[in-house]
């Protein structure tokens, strides 16, 4: 069976974050998931504050899901960028005039010349084991675990200083890994001599 994803073909890397699980306005995701914060409202701040200060009004972000608890559209409207949602198991909107998009698994084509010549993203709450495209962007896990495999990395809040992470940056992270895993690889056929 062929699943076919939506596209979204990017032309300005610079202009495109990433994010996941911000759970605005989930008073209890302090506690399950041990978060630096008083309260909901420092929780809600922070985030917003930090959001704002790394995506330009005209930056996109792909929010790979559970952006709040109830309404979204509260936090939506204080926060940079458009908006394109991936839905997570907390999200209970399906449309909204809010968002660029509302979808339920993405597929990003980004034409970056400079670090990775024509790759694609795929954009999901969920980790998969394998995926259509070069790289795979998730969240669902709050763990402090980031890269799970050499081309997959969890955007979530929580994995990030709870802000969203720049394409830039993101590759830069996936460049080291790649870097990291020739080392080891290198370092393991030493030994075996």
């Amino acid at each position: 069976m062929n699943i076919r994803y939506p596209k979204l073909v990017i032309d300005l890397p610079e202009k495109l974050f990433f994010t996941s699980d911000t759970h605005f306005g989930h008073a209890n995701i302090i506690t399950f998931c041990n978060r630096p914060f008083a309260d909901v409202h420092e929780m809600n701040k922070r985030m917003t504050d930090n959001w704002n200060e790394m995506v330009p009004h005209d930056g996109l972000v792909i929010h790979t899901g559970d952006m709040a608890m109830g309404d979204p559209h509260i936090y939506r409207q204080h926060l940079n960028g458009e908006i394109i949602l991936v839905l997570g198991n907390h999200d209970k909107i399906r449309f909204s005039k809010e968002f660029r998009a509302i979808h339920a698994c993405l597929i990003l084509d980004v034409k970056d010349w400079k670090h990775i010549k024509g790759h694609s993203i795929c954009a999901n709450h969920y980790p998969m084991l394998s995926w259509p495209g070069k790289f795979h962007v998730h969240g669902h896990h709050h763990e402090q675990v980031t890269a799970y495999h050499s081309h997959r990395y969890n955007i979530g809040v929580d994995t990030n200083n709870f802000a969203p992470i720049s394409y830039l940056e993101l590759m830069r992270k996936f460049s080291l890994h790649q870097i990291a895993l020739h080392e080891h690889e290198r370092m393991l056929q030493e030994l075996q001599k």
